[in-house]
């Protein structure tokens, strides 16, 4: 505690490791992953390489499969250019995002509690499965975005209730349009939270908000940013408007595909995406609201901002794991007050370092296999085979050039290879109807039926193999074809 004392200016360098060794190392090792991954990644490749700015393209032709609005994929596109065609163009902003959040944490907590417990929270978020992985931190998705976005309008809350400076309000309306523009409705899931806390602990504030230009000013400015991408979108893509709403309305009021029970988000928490960081929070949550301490008011509000996303995404119709995500930063803080407060009555100063040190050993520990295995299970890597060999063969130098890819399921992931491989001069075609094959053709193929069928047609040379999938030159005709 001496040593952070002194060089308290330097604290957050302790930071710069665990976020590299977490968020950034062998970023752009793994396949581009089904679905999301794979919407996300040709979205920004087709949008840079036809230079538009708010028409999304798939496979050449315009889509509004995806409602989100661009500013993910603006940043992607930028990346691309810098770095090319590549997964860790893709995945960069997401990290980079998740790099700001855990900063992000730090300096709030930094300024109300000291620098022990703003590394102390951190750590937390850093060593969290649902905060880091697949689909956030180091996905290509929007997720990353959205949850600093949305931690940016909560410390923007926190600062207006602490220091009555009314521009705060106009800061988080501009910072709600801005979460508009990553993740569209998901930008505004924090203001339950932010309405709970206010009548809960600030019911005075009210008529001073209420009674102020920048609160009505910070509302001009986001009916201005959702507005303006509404029409610029309507506009040159005719039918969005229609299928924005419909797809959001939905998305809460109806099951699209991924209906789970109310419990599905805690279940998945303690399960491990915050499984030794759960008691922590829950602690935490509960002391903040009788533990006087100089950050009590921070904890408090993290609390409530915990627990209202997550009823706010538990009450609705379609679920997915990942969309969690922006829980784990008041969690972190919620988990690091725990901790706190349960070692007040630890006298000893020697244990408390002890137990400060150890707590972090194995989750960072496990972090660490987590990020750098890219663990799929064996259902997994056999589905996505296809895609895990185009990887690897772009990372190889493997000649794949005139190959045709073969497939049996939504192809957005190939189609980001297609993409990559035509970056480097080599053409690969999808396709999913084996009848186009012709003898002398390469071709990738996974699906047993499409195998039996080119056995039964084709004298074959094995080029690689790689689990389910399999690339084969189709060398004659067999006698009976």
């Amino acid at each position: 505690m001496t040593f952070l004392n002194k060089y308290e200016r330097f604290t957050w360098l302790f930071l710069l490791v665990p976020i590299y060794l977490f968020l950034f190392l062998k970023l752009g090792t793994a396949h581009i992953r089904l679905w999301d991954e794979g919407w996300f990644s040709v979205h920004a490749v087709e949008m840079w390489k036809n230079n538009s700015w708010f028409v999304s393209y798939f496979d050449g032709q315009p889509s509004i499969t995806s409602s989100k609005p661009p500013l993910q994929t603006w940043i992607q596109k930028l990346f691309i250019s810098v770095f090319g065609i590549s997964e860790l163009a893709l995945r960069l902003p997401s990290a980079i995002a998740a790099a700001i959040t855990s900063f992000l944490v730090f300096f709030t907590v930094k300024k109300q509690g000291g620098d022990l417990w703003a590394l102390t929270a951190a750590m937390i978020l850093l060593t969290s499965i649902g905060f880091v992985g697949f689909h956030t931190a180091r996905g290509a998705e929007a997720d990353s975005l959205l949850t600093l976005t949305l931690m940016l309008q909560a410390v923007s809350v926190f600062r207006f209730f602490e220091t009555e400076n009314k521009n705060w309000l106009i800061a988080l309306f501009l910072l709600i349009g801005i979460s508009f523009w990553v993740k569209s409705m998901a930008g505004l899931l924090l203001l339950p939270g932010f309405a709970i806390y206010t009548l809960l602990m600030k019911r005075n504030a009210i008529l001073n908000i209420i009674t102020s230009w920048q609160f009505y000013t910070g509302i001009i400015i986001l009916l201005i940013f959702i507005g303006s991408y509404l029409m610029l979108r309507e506009s040159n893509q005719n039918g969005y408007l229609d299928y924005f709403f419909r797809s959001n309305v939905g998305r809460y009021s109806n099951s699209v595909g991924h209906d789970h029970s109310i419990g599905y988000y805690i279940t998945h928490m303690m399960n491990g995406r915050f499984f030794w960081w759960m008691p922590l929070a829950v602690f935490g949550t509960v002391a903040s609201f009788f533990q006087k301490d100089e950050w009590q008011s921070l904890a408090l509000f993290a609390g409530i901002l915990s627990v209202s996303y997550l009823l706010v995404i538990s009450f609705a119709k379609s679920k997915l794991v990942w969309y969690d995500m922006p829980v784990y930063p008041f969690a972190a803080i919620s988990a690091a007050f725990g901790l706190k407060t349960a070692i007040t009555n630890i006298t000893s100063l020697q244990m408390r370092r002890a137990l400060m040190v150890s707590i972090f050993i194995f989750p960072c520990g496990k972090m660490f296999f987590h990020t750098q295995a890219n663990t799929l299970t064996d259902a997994e890597r056999d589905f996505e085979s296809q895609e895990i060999y185009l990887n690897k063969a772009f990372q190889k130098g493997v000649e794949m050039n005139g190959t045709v890819v073969l497939h049996d399921h939504f192809y957005g992931s190939m189609l980001f290879y297609k993409h990559k491989f035509e970056s480097v001069g080599q053409q690969i075609e999808l396709s999913n109807d084996p009848d186009i094959l012709k003898v002398n053709d390469k071709v990738l193929v996974k699906n047993s039926e499409h195998l039996q069928w080119i056995d039964k047609t084709y004298n074959v040379d094995t080029i690689g193999k790689l689990r389910t999938a399999v690339h084969l030159n189709l060398t004659s005709l067999k006698k009976d074809n």
